[in-house]
């Protein structure tokens, strides 16, 4: 009977909303006075049951409010017991409000809340947190909180000892974190529609996320010195701002069963709201045959109502449902119900009705079945799904069954409960099978529910069935006589979920002598949350079949071969995986040995295992032996290595110290033909890095970002110590060539000055003296030169070349160059052969017109750059280049002062005008400039440029005195046209007459044709350059 009484029990507990079910919870706290509310229906949240919130002696009244002055109220201390309590039902959308009376007697200037609202599956996820807080003033704040996060203060205060009314309101939004709280205070009446503003708010924020159901009201004593202290009264729960304040809907009853007591009876019994008033309300029970009773909205005055306990008698309908009659009205909590049919389903409704206004509360309902005049029903009806197609239904038996008068009958049907009626068919009549697809007789009452056993034992496996589908049962035993049928046993059950599809396209790929990769591509519909993927491993023989039960998370899985937990059906099979990934790679095989692999797929709450997924394969032998430049050619295009995933044995000298901290290793090996990376992340083979070491090393080659490198190591083998290892070679470039090679870069600086070297794996920048080129310096955490003082001047580094390129896979950027520094001595201080020096004059923005005198010059003056470290006297050159330039290839560079070493000099305006020839006469153009020491092979810029503007004047070489002495027109009368003959081209032709009129412009030209003109005196304007003559012509004459 245990699914039998589930189903009656979900029955029992069952509410059925009506229309007035806006109004989810209402307390008075109309209890005893001192009495501790859990005592009264309230439940203790947490394990703190020191000062229980207790029921005060009077409660409070706040003006206009409906449960004002009803019954007693609740206090509240600075700490101890919190408690919450139940509501109608949960709210998942729309807006909850909670309105209470509040009576604040002592409030503290940390703040801390003391009501909200509370999930039914979570006591500790308090969301709509009222808090309050004193003011230093004496007044006291109110704040929200949607989760706990900081709360919300509003800017409004309050007077500590005045009731007032609050309201709290939670706003479920569609969307993530994004629910809204409002709070609101009244001290006045409470508002007929919700005002727009609030005291405080969270507006669509908040933590720790949105609420997904609330159905509980808690009240908090929370912190010691945080705390108020208050006295609460009237609280109503409500999804709308008018059920606040509306007539208070009686509670429903709870606890509510039908026990039949003979073929025709039922007794009755429930347990009355904890606020029920005999005085004030009724109770009314409707009960209805066969299938369960229809609701709507509820006002009929229950004094117009007839209750008759014989349910063939005069009982009332119900206004819902005709076919429902009243056989209670009263006040006690329980009632026997006769005139009922045999064997019959009855359908049971109770409201608690107050009397003065009618309103009805929520429906609680129940079901039973009257006994029946036939047989005894059977026992422990149990439905057990066998696979995902099949099921095991058994059952007991009573001990009053005779197998020559009875027949068992067994009906099953998908996904809906099977219909209610009293069957008389008889049994002789009804064919079966346990096929469910098959032909057999329906349920007299349920056209959809087929007969899958006929018979006297007791156990039928019904197959066709479908994977993961409830099906509802009901059996009865019948006289096969008269063909009475008992009371019917009802069960359910859920058919297991479709076997999990298999694993497909097993790889076994041995990468080295010890270690192999093992992939799988998972079936379609695999849900990580849902299912796990084991994978068993056994060298030499297959291994050993069956059909796998065991709970996926009793596998310890290991990938080192031989140490995780063994197979169910072949312990030598160890678990190497167990996840939701599609590969894993295994490492502890031994060379040339075959390997049995093993991958199924379990559905995790079920242990249902797929089919099997087989494979197998071959750990690799030694891998063949290889000149370092034989294996670590780079493709010029993709920049990937040309041996890329070929295992090597490689021999060479140790380079620097560990690169990797423990247990992984990464180090420089060299040979006489090259270098190349050894790294292994996890490992490092009992091997302790020493510079100079001989050593033996089999891997495969890889690349990360372009840096080549043996990996996946099978082993290291130490051959010898003491080995030289080769002087770094000077570059002054990092690039391919560079990459896992010794290297040196002289004449270094920072780009951003450093005092230490970073204590990681951190990329420092310098340049080059004298250039723009860049260098990345890359410092190891493993090496001594991490966290030491680093050169405030000129260095130059020792290291090995390394690769980061900007490309994760191939084709590889050529970019991302390093060097690596192996220790504090790769680090050469170099002392400044020049010192430092600084730019005088011109000043900064000066502007140089190269006209007139050609005798002018340009000042310059600079401070000494003094020679050290044995350096000779610097001589200097003026440099210019465009704003954008870097010197290195300037538009001038004059050598100041014969290179005596003086740090003034004149610059004459000629020498400038030479080395600008795009400068045109007239035009002018922006450029920077700068002094540059030189002393030998060392040069130094000076520690500043600036900017400097030239323009061109008129031209070279004639004052302005000359003009009118070197500019002729000729012919001079002049019948048509002329040439003027000047050392200097015009820009500009421009002819006036006697009035002052222009009547004609030439461009530059050999000849000036004005045969268009009238004869007369007229005025010729030259412009060269700047500069302007003007001279007389006559025409004509």
């Amino acid at each position: 009977m245990k699914n039998l009484y589930f189903f009656l029990f979900l029955f029992s507990i069952s509410i059925t909303p009506g229309l007035q079910a806006q109004q989810l919870f209402t307390e008075n706290f109309n209890y005893t006075a001192t009495q501790a509310l859990t005592a009264n229906g309230w439940i203790q949240n947490g394990i703190i049951n020191t000062s229980p919130v207790s029921v005060s002696t009077a409660g409070l009244s706040f003006s206009g409010y409906v449960l004002s002055q009803v019954g007693n109220a609740a206090t509240l201390g600075t700490t101890g017991q919190d408690i919450f309590k139940e509501a109608n039902t949960s709210v998942t959308a729309g807006n909850l409000y909670v309105s209470f009376m509040m009576n604040i007697t002592s409030a503290q200037a940390g703040g801390d809340y003391f009501a909200a609202f509370l999930p039914a599956n979570n006591p500790n996820g308090y969301v709509g947190r009222v808090y309050a807080k004193l003011l230093s003033n004496g007044y006291f704040k109110l704040g929200v909180g949607k989760g706990g996060e900081p709360a919300v203060y509003g800017s409004d205060s309050f007077e500590i000892g005045i009731t007032s009314l609050v309201v709290l309101k939670y706003q479920f939004i569609s969307g993530v974190s994004n629910d809204s709280v409002y709070l609101y205070n009244f001290t006045g009446t409470l508002p007929v529609v919700e005002p727009n503003s609030s005291v405080a708010s969270t507006v669509g924020a908040g933590a720790p996320g949105d609420a997904v159901s609330l159905s509980r009201i808690a009240l908090r004593q929370g912190g010691t010195t945080i705390a108020p202290a208050l006295t609460i009264d009237g609280i109503r729960m409500a999804t709308n701002w008018a059920d606040l304040n509306s007539a208070t809907i009686p509670d429903p009853s709870t606890s509510f069963t039908f026990t039949p007591t003979g073929l025709t009876s039922a007794n009755l019994n429930w347990i009355k709201a904890v606020n029920y008033s005999n005085a004030g309300e009724t109770q009314l029970i409707f009960i209805k045959p066969l299938l369960p009773i229809s609701n709507g909205f509820n006002n009929r005055n229950p004094s117009g109502i007839v209750a008759d306990t014989n349910f063939s008698g005069i009982g009332s309908t119900y206004q819902n449902d005709a076919l429902a009659k009243c056989i209670y009205k009263g006040d006690s909590n329980k009632v026997s119900v006769s005139g009922l049919a045999s064997g019959t389903t009855y359908f049971v409704e109770i409201f608690s009705v107050s009397i003065t206004d009618t309103l009805y509360s929520t429906g609680t309902f129940t079901s039973g079945i009257t006994n029946s005049a036939g047989p005894s029903f059977v026992t422990g009806l149990i439905f057990t799904s066998g696979t995902a197609t099949t099921a095991s239904i058994t059952w007991i038996k009573s001990g009053s069954y005779r197998n020559q008068d009875f027949t068992t009958l067994l009906f099953l049907k998908e996904g809906t409960t099977i219909g209610a009626g009293v069957p008389g068919k008889n049994p002789a009549l009804i064919t079966t099978n346990a096929d469910f697809n098959g032909s057999a007789s329906l349920y007299q009452f349920d056209s959809n529910a087929k007969c899958v056993f006929k018979g006297d034992t007791n156990t039928v496996t019904v197959t066709n069935l479908k994977p993961s589908t409830l099906y509802y049962l009901i059996n009865f035993v019948v006289s096969d006589t008269d063909s009475l049928y008992s009371n019917p046993a009802n069960a359910s059950g859920i058919t297991k979920m479709a076997t999990p599809a298999g694993a497909a396209n097993p790889v076994f790929m041995g990468l080295t002598g010890t270690i192999a990769r093992i992939s799988w591509v998972k079936p379609l519909g695999y849900l990580n949350a849902n299912y796990s993927t084991l994978v068993f491993v056994k060298q030499i023989d297959p291994i050993t079949l069956g059909v796998p039960t065991r709970n996926p998370a009793r596998y310890a899985a290991i990938s080192v071969t031989g140490n995780g937990s063994g197979y169910q059906n072949d312990l030598a099979a160890n678990c190497v995986f167990r996840a939701d990934t599609n590969f894993v790679n295994i490492s502890g095989l031994t060379a040339n040995k075959n390997y049995y692999v093993l991958i199924l797929i379990v559905r995790d709450f079920d242990s249902t295992y797929s089919p099997e997924t087989l494979v197998n394969g071959m750990s690799l032998g030694p891998a063949a032996y290889y000149d370092i430049a034989q294996i670590n050619q780079t493709n010029t295009v993709t920049g990937a290595v040309d041996s890329n995933n070929v295992r090597a044995t490689l021999r060479g000298i140790v380079y620097g110290v560990n690169l990797r901290t423990s247990p992984g290793i990464q180090f420089l090996l060299r040979d006489h033909t090259g270098g190349i990376l050894v790294l292994n992340q996890a490992k490092d083979y009992f091997y302790k890095v020493s510079e100079g070491d001989s050593i033996e090393v089999q891997g495969v080659i890889t690349q990360n970002r372009g840096w080549s490198a043996i990996s996946t190591l099978d082993t290291i083998i130490y051959l010898g110590s003491g080995n030289a290892i080769k002087q770094p070679a000077l570059v002054t470039a990092l690039n391919e060539s560079t990459e896992n090679d010794l290297i040196r870069i002289n004449n270094l600086n920072f780009v951003t000055p450093i005092t230490f070297w970073p204590p990681n794996s951190t990329i420092v920048k310098a340049y080059r003296t004298g250039t723009t080129d860049t260098f990345n310096i890359r410092t190891y955490t493993t090496t001594s030169l991490s966290g030491t003082l680093a050169p405030s001047g000129e260095f130059s580094v020792v290291g090995i070349g390394a690769q980061s390129s900007s490309s994760a896979i191939a084709p590889y950027a050529f970019n991302g160059y390093q060097v690596i520094p192996l220790k504090a001595t790769d680090i050469i201080y170099t002392p400044d052969p020049l010192s430092p020096f600084f730019l005088v004059i011109p000043s900064p923005n000066a502007v140089i017109s190269l006209k007139g005198d050609t005798t002018l010059s340009l000042s310059v003056a600079f401070t000494k750059s003094v020679p050290g470290n044995g350096s000779s006297i610097p001589s200097y050159r003026f440099l210019l280049d465009y704003p954008t330039g870097s010197f290195t290839s300037p538009l001038a560079s004059i050598l100041l002062n014969g290179g005596s070493g003086d740090t003034t000099a004149s610059l004459l305006y000629t020498l400038l005008a030479a080395n600008l020839p795009a400068l045109k006469y007239g035009d002018s153009i922006l450029l920077k400039w700068t002094i540059k020491a030189t002393s030998a092979n060392y040069s130094r810029f000076a520690l500043q440029t600036r900017s400097i503007t030239f323009k061109r004047g008129a031209f070279t070489g004639i004052s302005e005195l000359e003009l009118d002495k070197v500019i002729i027109l000729s012919p001079n009368p002049t019948q048509d046209a002329f040439v003027i003959q000047s050392p200097v081209q015009p820009t500009l032709v421009q002819i006036y007459d006697i009035a002052g009129k222009l009547v004609q412009i030439f461009a530059p030209a050999d000849l000036y044709k004005i045969d268009g003109l009238p004869k007369g005196l007229y005025f010729v304007k030259v412009q060269i350059g700047d500069q302007y003559i003007v001279k007389k012509i006559i025409l004509g004459y």
